[in-house]
């Protein structure tokens, strides 16, 4: 309940519907004045704060000590005491998102005097790029070495060409010189492209490629995991294909669930595994933790015997590790094609 006074008119000032008692019997909005001083709003956000605090609380402890709990709270319609799934994950990998960025991005940032040496052998390097694209396109020198070729031209000349070219501009001015028969794809030219893009910003920018790649991996990370959401329903939804009981939508909540659990785990490993040789073996023992949290998640939430929670968890690791290993393997390619651009 608020502590804004209550209006005396029986009119709602959303719908216009005529009121019966505080509320709006159609739209649910109080019935309250709405001029606010700055205390009220302060005291709302406290409050609001506060109440997101106690469901936060109450929420974390079955999600990492009781797998399956949550879900099984969510489908009962026991829902009021914990936060809603969604907004819990979209909470919980946006803070996975910024911590893993401050702990990959830290050693981004150098002295002043490395980063002035670096600007001038950029610089440098530019200077002698429209040379190095004249001469790279086109090399007519006695022979090849192992990493060149001979390229018939339209012209009918034929040159010796690098296999790796070193900038786009090279490989774009050495792509129109040839035959079509001859030229890349549109597939092969989109990965050389993106390639060499990559490997002039690793040049231009030493010590910083793994740092970009990382940072746009693990940015990405939690949209993939979403992405797999329905796949893995789907999945649950014919193993269990025999429980009438259970929603398509149920899955859905229960690996989102698992998914925050996830998160945390990871944020938490990857903190220990900072402390040494030790410390990264605790983390990945860890995050082989991960599976038989899943495993007893399952077994509470399903309710089903030992045997057959087993063989069914198993064609989950299966299948589902699978398709995230593929789409994971992908948000990795395409993390280091965009490099730079």
């Amino acid at each position: 309940m608020s502590h804004l006074h209550q209006r005396k008119e029986k009119n709602c000032l959303n719908c216009g519907a005529q009121l019966v008692g505080h509320f709006c019997q159609d739209c649910g909005q109080e019935n309250l004045e709405p001029k606010e001083s700055f205390g009220h709003l302060l005291r709302h956000f406290l409050e609001d704060l506060t109440h997101f605090d106690g469901k936060l609380f109450a929420t974390m402890r079955p999600l990492l000590f009781k797998p399956g709990f949550l879900t099984k709270e969510y489908v009962a319609g026991r829902r009021v005491a914990y936060l809603n799934p969604i907004r819990m994950y979209l909470f919980i990998s946006a803070m996975f998102f910024l911590i893993m960025a401050t702990f990959f991005l830290k050693g981004k940032h150098e002295d002043e005097k490395a980063k002035k040496t670096h600007k001038e052998v950029g610089v440098a390097r530019k200077s002698f790029s429209n040379l190095a694209n004249t001469l790279e396109a086109i090399d007519t020198a006695g022979g090849a070495d192992t990493n060149q070729e001979y390229i018939t031209l339209k012209n009918g000349d034929r040159i010796i060409a690098d296999h790796n070219p070193k900038t786009i501009e090279s490989y774009d001015s050495l792509q129109a010189l040839m035959y079509d028969k001859d030229k890349h794809g549109m597939v092969q030219r989109f990965f050389t492209r993106k390639t060499i893009r990559t490997m002039q910003y690793d040049n231009e920018h030493p010590g910083e490629t793994q740092h970009v790649i990382k940072e746009k991996f693990w940015h990405s990370f939690p949209y993939m995991l979403f992405f797999t959401l329905p796949l893995l329903a789907l999945l649950l939804k014919l193993l269990y294909v025999r429980r009438k009981e259970f929603y398509y939508v149920s899955h859905i909540i229960f690996i989102i669930h698992f998914y925050c659990f996830i998160f945390l785990l990871l944020l938490v490993s990857f903190t220990i595994s900072e402390c040494g040789h030790w410390g990264n073996i605790i983390g990945n023992v860890l995050i082989l933790g991960s599976l038989v949290y899943l495993h007893l998640g399952m077994r509470r939430f399903y309710g089903q015997g030992t045997g057959k929670t087993i063989i069914k968890f198993l064609l989950l690791l299966v299948f589902g590790l699978g398709s995230i290993s593929i789409l994971t393997l992908g948000l990795a390619i395409n993390a280091f094609l965009n490099v730079g651009g």
